[in-house]
């Protein structure tokens, strides 16, 4: 029986209703290890007869251990489930509250986080502070709150982001009169009384006026099926097309040698750029600045103001970002001499006042505090709920341990944990907007200090120290979620792990999507992080002596958008001592699959599937172990390198000489081999039993591949990675590694990522309540006839019910006795057979329901497919989406754009 959750109409209702009472009030107010499997099952494919192989433990002669053994600390257990209710006493704090009056009662409760501190000061240590539903506009400093174990809980009374904590004021709240049209301009006016830095019309983010002008800001939605690997034309992202201006007088730029010696801003630090479009423009009346990758080597843009401008030529001040080779205007210098990029390659983006000429388009000038403003489709803006960022942060930890934030919605407002913070979380957060540069304030500051105070650093990284994030949703980040251990902050005796599980990072702009510095250890497992601009996914380094970093089940794609030299995963130095990354999907990107950077020991890579990146795997490091993985169309690099030394001017580094002792077997690739570009090269260690498609035998300096990894896995750009029964060669050939092998299905493990014939087919990414991730993905119209239905496991099923057909609204009304029922299948099986080959040209629905406790929770919409000629899809849509819908609730289930003709379903439809 069907235990029916109103889930879509009822959540979409009170997302209206908290919608209206959220722009109401702004106005107001001033798991997962792969099981054993039976025999082989695979559906729509006879198996060729198997070729019997010997099959083996690796044995041989044992590697030498390492010069420097490191005994990496074991893993820390998973994380123990939040508790069900309150623990201790139970405070309140309410939109209505009054931290003068208030007790903290249900009657009488606080009006903010602060004021809750200040009345009890330690004695909120071991109670929970209850925010009931609401919109909160404040910031929250808490300091040297030292609760330990004895956890400090601030928790959403609903547990479903029902409280919700602002960082943007409506402007009709902080203007001093109404907006005005300028005469003979596109735009209106209004003088405010506070600084904003992002403006929104509803929840719907505007766009910094801007030269070149883009089809597609860094908010928008894409247009399917955009990947990173090429994005939209005259998007954000797109530096190649209009995105970005490529200087046509590149010859012309000009730089001044960087301080050396400091970090902050420096006088003499100012240089010129020129482009014909300058021309006939105007942008230095009102202010701007440039976005500016001038540089030869530097992996990042600079930001800084504009200072003067004449005919095609701008004069700006770079001196805020001078930090180092890859991180700032460093890089234009080497050898004593200016390193330009060269004519093509120097890309700037031009933001200021005199750029405002497009719908969408704001400016604020602080030495005014005018805010510009081109409404969308000509609406007067006084007729819309227009609101501003005036806030950086909704609570600030300093020096505090043992703090934990719970079911919180927070959007334009971050949350911090600095000066020598410890256990400290987040869990089943939402984050919209946490973070934002103060470029239109005058402050382009992007470096931290060491001695910068917390508050000034809150604009751009979501920066927290030794915590554990679990089950959040992180969207639009400036510059990523920065974490920094114990170790670097004060050498701690007993090294706090970093946890980093189960979240949604997507749509990180100017930074990493995630890196971790000087943890104790810890673990980065089951999340989704998509779509990165000018850096990468995943980047630990500098751990505690003797600790090491699991890095497992994610499912990473659609990174660095403008070129940069970044990675999926990449441990840095003493990082790869004992790193396991296991598990994972990295695809669809400009930037490597895995780097394993600079002389480490013991790392340990395994089943990871690495495709459609510029580069694939660049492995350093000796001891290592390298098993199980897929790699395919990597750019024109390997899609696996076992790096044989540091190169410095084109000449191995004798110290550091890499993988002599590395073990590299039972890999499936296309191009396998010792150097970037050259799979004719020797893959270095001990090696064996791989799969590799470059004919070594070919004469001249580079092999060439005649076996592409892509067409002997089902379904490449469908995310089906398991072998086709005619892969002989991989099937039950491998060598068996305990400890290492997933199930082995057969008379032996296979080569690869994927046992063919298991009953169950892993897949990376965050787990939701609901089934999510379906393979084949949604809206792909590529798929293979002879597909089967797989899906991600909603979180706690016992097992799971399927419902298949070809009318949208029939599969998601239909229950156990309908036509579409196909049946129910017993977790951790996700493997279903369609009940009719589809056909082609035809959409094609399905359901799948989480069954817990004897009763079946409804999913809240169907997926969808067509099949038809295999083609580079390569779907990519996140879990959710990196644009809000209606009736989608982060903490219940993923929800993606509707499938056609599925638009509109509910419960309500139903009946």
């Amino acid at each position: 029986t069907v235990s029916v959750l109103n889930w879509t109409h009822t959540h979409s209702v009170h997302d209206t209703m908290l919608r209206a009472s959220v722009l109401s009030a702004l106005h107001v107010l001033a798991l997962h290890a792969p099981a054993a499997h039976a025999g082989k099952r695979h559906h729509g494919e006879t198996p060729a007869p198997k070729h019997h192989h010997h099959h083996h433990h690796h044995g041989g002669t044992p590697a030498p251990e390492p010069p420097v053994p490191e005994t990496p600390t074991p893993m820390a257990p998973a994380p123990t489930p939040a508790p069900a209710g309150p623990q201790g006493k139970t405070y309140y704090m309410a939109p209505d509250g009054d931290d003068a009056t208030g007790d903290g009662s249900a009657g009488a409760p606080f009006a903010t986080i602060k004021g809750a501190y200040a009345a009890l000061g330690a004695g909120v240590c071991g109670s929970t502070l209850m925010v009931k539903a609401g919109v909160y506009v404040q910031e929250n400093r808490v300091e040297a709150l030292k609760c330990g174990d004895n956890t400090w809980t601030i928790v959403s009374e609903d547990g479903a982001g029902g409280a919700r904590f602002e960082g943007r004021k409506a402007i009709a709240d902080i203007a001093a009169g109404a907006w005005e049209q300028v005469a003979g301009r596109p735009y209106w006016k209004v003088t405010l009384t506070e600084n904003v830095t992002q403006v929104w019309v509803d929840d719907a983010l505007m766009t910094v006026a801007r030269f070149p002008n883009v089809d597609h800001d860094w908010a928008d939605p894409w247009p399917l099926p955009y990947t990173a690997a090429s994005p939209p034309n005259c998007s954000f992202y797109n530096d190649y097309s209009c995105g970005w201006l490529n200087l046509d007088q590149a010859e012309r730029a000009t730089v001044h040698q960087p301080p050396w010696e400091s970090e902050s801003r420096h006088p003499s630090t100012t240089g010129t750029l020129a482009d014909t479009s300058f021309s006939g423009k105007d942008f230095v009346t009102g202010g701007g600045h440039v976005l500016a990758r001038v540089c030869s080597g530097g992996a990042e843009f600079v930001a800084g103001p504009i200072t003067a401008h004449a005919g095609d030529e701008l004069s700006w001040d770079y001196g805020w970002n001078v930090v180092d080779f890859f991180g700032g205007m460093g890089s234009c210098w080497r050898d004593g001499a200016p390193h330009m990029a060269p004519s093509g390659r120097q890309r700037v983006v031009v933001e200021a006042f005199g750029a405002l000429d497009k719908a969408k388009e704001y400016w604020f000038h602080h030495a005014t505090k005018e805010l510009f403003f081109i409404p969308p489709q000509g609406a007067d803006p006084n007729t819309l709920a227009v609101t501003g960022k005036t806030l950086d942060w909704a609570l600030l930890c300093i020096g505090c341990s043992g703090v934990s934030v719970r079911g919180l919605a927070f959007f334009g407002a971050a949350v911090r944990a600095t000066g020598l913070s410890t256990q400290f979380e987040l869990r089943d957060n939402t984050f919209d907007y946490p973070t934002f540069n103060k470029y239109l304030l005058g402050d382009y500051t992007k470096q931290k200090k060491d001695d910068a105070p917390a508050q000034d650093y809150a604009a751009f990284h979501l920066y927290m120290e030794t915590a554990s994030l679990v089950n959040n949703t992180f969207r639009y980040v400036e510059l990523g979620i920065q974490m920094l251990g114990t170790e670097k902050m004060h050498h701690a005796p007993t090294p706090e792990p970093c946890v980093v599980e189960n979240n949604l990072i997507d749509t990180t702009i100017h930074g990493k999507a995630l890196e971790l510095t000087s943890c104790g250890g810890g673990r980065v497992v089951r999340n989704t992080i998509h779509l990165t601009q000018f850096a990468g996914g995943v980047r630990y380094g500098e751990p505690a002596k003797g600790t090491s970093m699991e890095v497992g089940y994610n499912h990473i794609s659609d990174l660095s958008t403008a070129r940069v030299d970044a990675s999926g995963i990449q441990s840095m130095g003493d990082g790869v001592n004992g790193l396991l990354s296991h598990h994972c999907w990295i695809h669809s990107g400009h930037s490597k699959g895995i780097r394993m950077d600079t002389a480490g020991y013991n790392g340990t890579i395994h089943h990871v599937v690495v495709y459609d990146n510029e580069d694939g795997m660049n492995l350093k490091g000796d001891y290592m172990k390298f098993m199980y993985n897929l790699g395919f169309l990597n750019g024109d690099k390997n899609d696996m390198q076992t790096s044989y030394c540091e190169i410095h001017h084109r000449q191995c580094d004798p110290k550091n000489i890499y993988n002599l002792h590395s073990e590299t077997f039972d890999n499936m690739c296309s191009y396998l081999g010792g150097a970037k570009t050259d799979c004719k090269k020797e893959i270095r260690g001990n090696h064996g039993t791989n799969w590799n498609g470059c004919d070594t035998s070919t004469d001249g300096h580079h092999a060439t591949v005649t076996k592409h990894a892509e067409d002997y896995v089902r379904d490449a750009w469908n995310y089906d990675f398991r072998l086709k029964a005619t892969t002989t060669d991989a099937i039950d050939a491998a060598t068996s590694f305990p400890g290492i092998d997933d199930v082995v299905v057969g008379s032996g493990p296979d080569i690869g990522a994927y046992e063919f014939g298991a009953a169950q087919y892993w897949i990376p990414g965050r787990v939701w309540r609901h089934a999510s991730s379906p393979v084949p993905p949604m809206h792909t119209r590529s798929a293979r006839p002879d597909l089967d239905l797989m899906w991600l496991a909603g979180a706690g099923a016992e097992s799971h019910d399927v419902y298949f057909g070809t009318d949208a609204k029939a599969v998601f009304c239909a229950g156990a006795a309908s036509p579409e029922y196909v049946g129910n299948y017993a977790a951790p099986g996700n493997i279903a057979a369609p009940p009719t080959p589809p056909q082609a040209g035809v959409w094609y629905y399905w359901r799948v329901d989480v069954v817990a406790g004897g009763a079946a929770t409804r999913a809240p919409q169907v997926f969808c497919f067509q099949t038809g000629e295999k083609g580079r899809f390569l779907p990519s849509i996140p879990e959710p989406p990196s644009w809000p819908l209606p009736g989608w609730k982060p903490d219940i289930a993923p929800r993606v754009d509707p499938c056609p003709g599925a638009a509109g379903l509910s419960e309500a439809v139903c009946y």
